[in-house]
């Protein structure tokens, strides 16, 4: 699919009523939309994604954004409990993997005294870097 800002997509002639959700194509009447949102749903979105040469990649409205609405829903890759406070689970989250601790199992860090679980997950670059 050709995406032009002034023709249909379906019919190809003069369009000027655009998607409401992401301005990026135009339709010639509501059928033709409603018959190509079939196809247009997967890259229908209120952003873009950007590579900018300064910031690196990311998120750009497509189209004006009003506050509170959910743009992107996501399960975080690592979810750990507050480290120092009690919670459901009175042992804090490694801070490096993931890993709930005993206090058999476990420690903090030598510099910044976060928890960790061993020695290697203290040295990985990934916790030593971002001290």
């Amino acid at each position: 699919m050709n995406i032009s800002e002034n023709k249909c997509p379906v019919c190809g002639v003069p369009a000027h009523s655009k998607c409401s959700a992401c301005y990026l194509v135009s339709y010639c009447s509501p059928a033709h939309q409603k018959e190509d949102w079939k196809a247009h749903r997967k890259n229908c979105s209120s952003f873009v994604i950007k590579d900018d040469p300064e910031l690196g990649k990311g998120f750009i409205a497509s189209r004006d954004i009003k506050a509170g609405v959910v743009i992107l829903d996501e399960k975080p890759a690592v979810q750990a409990t507050t480290w120092n406070q009690p919670s459901f689970f009175p042992f804090p989250s490694c801070m490096t993997c993931g890993l709930l601790m005993t206090f058999e199992f476990g420690k903090h860090c030598s510099k910044c005294k976060w928890p960790v679980c061993s020695r290697e997950c203290e040295e990985l670059s990934i916790h030593a870097e971002n001290e």
